[in-house]
């Protein structure tokens, strides 16, 4: 791939990002101008940058956004959900075609279809008015005829073809070649694009036959305008589908492919098709047409389509009526245009039904009854969701459009332009040069005790300063250039919520709070997953259905806040609704019932740790499964991945009042603060985040309980581990003068548990490695560091050894 389309790729991905961000602000303040022209903007930005390279489906569908989007600027179209919505699909294929380019360095003409059907839902949506008694109707337009009558497979003119090609077609369809009717009727202006449809359609794939038509009388020589095309090609092919679609990839929308039978074609007399691909003598006149033909033409498809998105609409306005019978007036005049006058009656009994019932769902029913197999045979209708303010009955709430879902972005952060790889070697190479900078107080030991030269040994000390300053700044520096804001996830989730609320029923308003709070690009995208798994879980489990809230005495309208801080040296993300909250009996009964806890523990279980237990292996509080929660992985799983990063996670919650769950994560894994403990003569490493104090404790106050040592502190029995014996030495800890042994208090979960070791040593800040190879398998230990003086000291993983 060429840098300017990589370039382009880049700043597509952000262009995207912002248009979404636009138009959940839009859903907001619809009625700021600022932030329509910035969307606009986006939208104009990127369909100018497309066109500096060969992105037909892009290029169009972009161009229709924009022509949209300057309606709505210029206050011609409302914005409304509706626009919201094909805007994000059609962004959701621009970010699919992105992807595919970044991929393969080119799109694929599978997305003529798609982009053609896009392009037109767009401009659907450019409106006018006319007065009808007083009302104002909605009038879609609908993209120009590509032929002057509609030709479905059994309405087409096969009779013109020449006896010979007929045969030749017949023979080819029987061979096991596809036949396809092409009708290409090019734009006037077409020569002024650089088009030239004479040569366009002599060189189609497959050619078997062609016509010529004037789409108007001729007019006299003297006025003739050579300029202005008025010609329609039609075409036999004997090409495949795709081939076809790619040579006419970049005028789809003026040209209408129809697959052909071989019984169709007119044959010599006396011959037809038999049944199994023989020709045989022809004994009988064609069958009758469908009452509706199974094969629509571009503008007729795009015309039903929009009368089923008006009757899709809420039923709750004055003038219902009228947009009923404007609805039943359209499909009737389908039916005319298509030759299909006999269920022209059916059609009246469903109009007087839905205006008996004043609801649209009859007439609706009628349409999808006689129209759904025209419609899904349909060449220029691909799998693309055709009714797209409808939720369907069992929809999947995490239906994916385009390859995306609701919480997916579509690029990596705004603020790193330099390859991932090239910041992670540089943050290695720092790394490397402090350690070699602790090495140098080692040295300056070594000369004043060993060799005697104390001068020596205060040079080095006094350049030891300066490195170890020059080092901190380089070290502070590489971790900024990682550090990114929260918002890099933060931005998935408006979109998520409004999507997943909408077809769950629910009304949810969603607060972000510290967006700008930065933390280590390895800890930011290590949110991502959880946090969709909390938010999602808030909104199945947690926000209750509008009319519950209000029986309650809440706002019928939900809340859920995800706020980020930052304190000390960590990053905390709370995520706060004000639903119904976790009953702890319920999850008591249930655990009980899974087997998760036994009859002892239920008894003397809490509150707080019944609600815990939701973070336990396998356990649900759904009680079906679908694509949002119920699996039993959810919550077990954010807990896996948020210790991963040496995070932490609590959750707090209050029956009918809400639940918060707090995760507490490191700013940053590059440098890792360990206490060195020594036991049976080895230095062992212990991350400073599973530290809860060191304290030594006299042999005489550890005692045994159920064979176990344990010892109070502070009024609390902490059980007691040698670490000798967790890693399987066969030594006891040793204890000092006074018969004192060195216990270091780490938190595992809620508790807390004291390991017995030899001695403690310094704290130091470490680089750490992970383990690899065959070692990688040892859980017991987090990685390894180097130290000053050339040692290996290997760090422990607290919550394995335990």
């Amino acid at each position: 791939m060429n840098p300017l389309l990589e370039q382009f790729i880049s700043e597509s991905r952000e262009s995207l990002q912002g248009i979404g961000e636009k138009l959940m602000q839009l859903e907001k303040e619809p009625e700021s101008c600022e932030l329509m022209t910035e969307l606009f903007r986006f939208v104009h930005t990127l369909k100018g940058n497309s066109g500096l390279f060969d992105l037909p489906e892009l290029t169009r569908v972009l161009h229709a956004g924009e022509d949209l989007m300057d309606a709505v600027r210029n206050g011609e179209v409302a914005y409304s959900h509706l626009l919201a919505d094909r805007l994000l699909h059609a962004m959701d294929f621009i970010g699919l075609l992105c992807d595919e380019i970044d991929t393969n360095g080119s799109t694929d003409a599978k997305h003529v279809n798609n982009s053609v059907l896009l392009a037109d839902s767009l401009r659907q949506l450019i409106v006018v008015t006319v007065p009808n008694e007083g009302v104002e109707y909605t009038l879609a337009k609908v993209m120009p005829s590509v032929a002057e009558e509609p030709n479905p497979a059994n309405q087409l003119p096969l009779s013109k073809i020449p006896a010979e090609i007929s045969m030749a077609a017949y023979r080819a369809a029987a061979s096991g070649k596809s036949l396809h009717w092409l009708a290409y009727s090019p734009v006037e202006d077409c020569f002024f694009q650089g088009d030239d449809p004479f040569y366009q359609a002599r060189q189609t794939p497959g050619i078997l036959w062609g016509d010529i038509t004037a789409r108007k009388p001729w007019p006299e020589l003297g006025e003739l305008d050579p300029y202005c095309c008025v010609l329609d090609f039609s075409i036999l092919s004997t090409a495949p589908l795709e081939e076809l679609q790619e040579y006419y990839r970049y005028v789809p929308d003026q040209v209408l492919i129809i697959p052909v039978s071989a019984s169709f074609l007119t044959l010599p007399q006396g011959y037809h098709n038999g049944g199994n691909g023989g020709e045989q003598p022809h004994s009988r006149e064609h069958e009758e047409p469908e009452s509706v033909p199974p094969v629509l033409s571009l503008e007729v498809t795009a015309l039903i389509a929009a009368q089923r998105e008006i009757l899709s609409m809420p039923d709750d306005i004055a003038w219902l009526a009228g947009r009923i019978k404007s609805v039943a007036a359209s499909l009737s005049g389908c039916l005319h245009a298509i030759g299909s006058n006999g269920i022209i009656q059916s059609l009246g009994i469903a109009l007087d039904e839905a205006l008996e019932q004043q609801a649209s769902a009859p007439l609706l029913h009628w349409l999808d009854g006689h129209f759904k197999q025209a419609l899904d045979a349909s060449p220029f209708l691909p799998q693309l969701d055709k009714s797209a303010t409808t939720t369907q009955i069992g929809q999947s709430v995490g239906e994916v459009k385009f390859g995306r879902r609701a919480e997916d972005i579509y690029s990596g952060p705004k603020s790193i332009k330099v390859d991932q790889i090239k910041i992670d070697r540089l943050m290695n190479l720092i790394g490397e040069m402090v350690v070699a900078k602790n090495a140098l107080p080692y040295l300056a030991g070594r000369a004043e005790n060993v060799f005697g030269v104390r001068d020596l040994s205060r040079e080095i000390k006094s350049q030891y300063a300066v490195i170890n300053r020059i080092a901190e700044e380089m070290q502070d520096t590489i971790m900024q250039v990682r550090m990114m804001p929260v918002s890099f996830v933060f931005q998935r989730f408006p979109r998520l919520v409004r999507d997943t609320s909408h077809k769950l029923g629910k009304e949810v308003n969603l607060i972000l709070q510290g967006e700008d709070t930065e933390a280590d690009k390895n800890i930011i995208e290590s949110l991502g997953d959880p946090l969709v798994h909390i938010v999602r879980n808030s909104l199945d489990h947690g926000i209750e259905m509008p009319d519950v809230r209000r029986a309650l005495g809440k706002p019928a309208a939900g809340t859920i806040i995800i706020r980020a801080t930052q304190e000390a040296d960590r990053v905390i993300i709370e995520i706060r609704d004000d639903g119904k909250g976790i009953d702890p009996e319920i999850i008591k009964r249930l655990a009980y019932e899974k087997g998760v806890i036994d009859d002892e523990r239920l008894e003397r279980l809490t509150d707080q740790e019944a609600v815990n237990l939701v973070f336990a292996a396998g356990f649900s509080t759904a009680e079906v499964v679908s694509d949002l929660s119920g699996r039993g992985v959810g919550m077990d799983v954010v807990r896996t991945a948020i210790e991963k990063v040496s995070g932490t996670i609590q959750l707090e919650s209050e029956i009918g009042k809400g639940t918060r769950i707090r995760l507490s994560l490191p700013l940053s894994l590059a440098v890792t603060n360990v206490m060195i403990v020594e036991s049976n003569n080895q230095l062992f490493g212990v991350p400073m985040g599973s530290v809860v104090e060191t304290v030594r404790i006299p042999r005489a106050d550890i005692h045994t309980l159920k064979k176990n040592e344990v010892t109070v502190l502070r009024g609390r029995i902490v059980p007691l581990k040698s670490l000798n014996s967790l890693l399987s030495q066969h030594v006891p800890p040793r204890a000092n003068e006074d018969d004192e042994l060195a216990v270091l208090i780490v938190s595992l979960g809620d508790e807390s548990v004291g390991i017995m070791v030899d001695d403690f040593r310094e704290t130091v800040e470490i680089i750490l490695k992970p383990m690899t190879g065959v070692l990688a398998g040892l859980s017991a230990y987090a990685g390894s560091a180097l130290l000053g003086d050339g040692s290996v000291l290997m760090v422990l993983d607290i919550k394995e050894v335990l």
